[in-house]
């Protein structure tokens, strides 16, 4: 019998071919992900990305270099958000979940993993008997606007999906919250003479969580309770959890995003008050003002439809005070710019929540005609923002200080500008979250250093535009030349007349001129010991 012959053709190229389109469309996807240009913020998920960081021998022996490198990478690949956008509605499609359960994964950072143990009540403030505070409640504020359709939740990694509303899963650590208390009393020992709140903001996970999925997320009063038992006697503790809980049916927390609204810092404002001793102003003598069409990060982080099909809305009240804003930019510790307390040009969409002081910026300023005596500083992140507006109905000044951007140390700024009151305002995630308490811990006396902003590599010209600078610049040395003897001519020309007009100005102004320099010399001496004497820790007296 003959052999049978072995067929050859296409088909034995194909796998071939396969893997080699397979390798260079990720060779290409590579050399873009390192030539294009970086972006320095995601938008949706309203966080700065990952920066690239600098090698040392040290950091690549430790590993660090290249666990840094990764999360820059992935961060700043091409098309990133657009990638993820596509892979959550290809998960959405994947057919029936159990429970109804969809998985994806939040940007919060993680917090520690060690359950804390249940605290006592803290001890509890002097209550103020001549004012009502609970009559402060809006008899006629929205509701929280839950659907009531589905009883099933749905767990999206670090978030819940809940009828129509998502809520970040909370998981505490003690060992960070004791640290973070700490951090706190360090503030309260240096500021002799300073009073010091501190305010943690609770989440709508709290209070909306399904009894049948409570078990997934830790108790948020139980550790507000473990960092006022570590707080030191100096320091008054703002319960803003027991005001918030009386309002839960009524709007105070957004629904597709992870920001309390107006009415939930209210409520925490109507606390401060309380424990600071004053007198709250009602809502109903503000300027009420509503921005329609607000989906924020719950949405942009799950794309989920039934947060789509129910925006919220953005509230905002402006407070019967005159004020005057100065805003202080990243990099620009010494340059404000004018403002104002509400970004009223604000429209729905993805960044509504910035209409409260045009959003994050490290160091506002508001004066107040109020005539108080008093000066208050507020620490804060961004739950702080929707909140620092009702402080300026109880102070001469208020000083808003982002800690994640803010460029100068804390506790000289405070001396510096004669600040009675420091409050600092962290929602709970920051509270139990390494990173934040860096920020706030670095703040308190740091040393000035210029902020410098993120350089955007530029593409390389073509070669035809490479020919046409050449050419200019061989139209430029001509035409240069030309004018460069022309003005040579007229230069000897003119400079002997100059010459002896310079000689009979020099003896008429010669007494002049030495009764100047001494004034100069006099006001150089005043000059130098004024910058010698001006504080480069702190920024000094503010203008406006």
């Amino acid at each position: 019998m003959e052999p049978t012959k072995k067929r050859t053709g296409k088909a034995d190229y194909l796998p071939f071919i396969n893997i080699c389109v397979v390798v260079l469309a990720l060779v290409v996807v590579g050399v873009l992900a390192l030539v294009l240009p970086k972006p320095t913020v995601s938008e949706i998920e309203k966080r700065e990305l990952a920066k690239k960081p600098q090698w040392t021998l040290s950091s690549w022996f430790s590993g660090a270099f290249a666990k840094e490198y990764d999360a820059y990478y992935a961060d700043t690949f091409p098309q990133r958000e657009n990638f993820v956008s596509v892979a959550t509605k290809l998960e959405q499609m994947r057919g029936l979940h159990p429970d109804d359960v969809r998985i994806h994964q939040a940007s919060t950072p993680q917090t520690g993993i060690d359950q804390q143990k249940p605290a006592q009540q803290p001890q509890q403030q002097e209550s103020q008997q001549q004012i009502d505070y609970d009559s402060y409640t809006d008899p006629n504020a929205p509701g929280n606007g839950l659907s009531g359709n589905g009883s099933a939740g749905e767990q999206v990694g670090s978030i819940f999906l809940y009828q129509n509303m998502g809520m970040q899963i909370f998981g505490s650590s003690e060992t960070l919250s004791k640290r973070y208390a700490e951090v706190i009393n360090s503030y309260a020992d240096n500021l002799e003479g300073v009073q010091v709140y501190n305010l943690i903001a609770p989440t709508s996970i709290e209070f909306y969580l399904p009894e049948k999925y409570q078990g997934i997320s830790s108790s948020e009063k139980e550790n507000i309770e473990f960092v006022n038992q570590n707080l030191s006697d100096k320091i008054k503790p703002v319960d803003a959890y027991s005001e918030i809980e009386k309002q839960k049916d009524d709007y105070i927390y957004f629904r597709t995003d992870h920001h309390w609204t107006v009415r939930g810092a209210y409520a925490a404002y109507i606390a401060f008050c309380k424990t600071a001793g004053l007198e709250p102003v009602p809502l109903d003598e503000m300027e009420r003002h509503q921005i329609d069409g607000f989906v924020g990060t719950f949405y942009n982080q799950t794309q989920d439809a039934k947060l789509a099909e129910t925006p919220d809305f953005v509230e905002y009240f402006v407070p019967p005070t005159e004020t005057e804003t100065l805003r202080y930019e990243r990099g620009k510790a010494f340059d404000p710019v004018e403002g104002s307390i509400f970004a009223s040009y604000a429209t729905g969409g993805q960044n509504t929540y910035s209409v409260f002081l045009h959003g994050d910026f490290p160091l506002t300023k508001i004066t107040t005609d109020n005539h108080t005596g008093r000066k208050i500083m507020l620490i804060k992140e961004s739950f702080g923002n929707a909140f620092a507006p009702f402080l300026v109905s109880h102070y001469d000044e208020v000083y808003i200080v982002d800690q994640r951007y803010f460029e100068l140390g804390v506790e000289d700024f405070i001396k510096e500008n004669g600040i009675t009151d420091l409050l600092i305002l962290n929602n709970i995630f920051a509270v139990n979250t390494s990173l934040r308490i860096d920020e706030l811990e670095t703040i308190r006396d740091q040393e000035y250093t210029p902020y410098v902003a993120p350089v955007v590599p530029q593409p390389a010209p073509s070669q035809e535009q490479q020919d046409a600078a050449q050419q200019q610049d061989v139209t430029n040395e001509e035409e240069s030349s030309g004018q460069n003897a022309a003005q040579d001519a007229s230069q000897w020309a003119t400079q002997n007349a100059e010459q002896q007009v310079e000689q009979d100005e020099e003896k008429e102004s010669s007494e002049s001129s030495q009764k100047q320099q001494s004034d100069k010399d006099s006001q150089s001496d005043q000059e130098k010991t004024q910058s010698q004497e001006k504080p480069r820790k702190g920024l000094g007296r503010l203008g406006g």
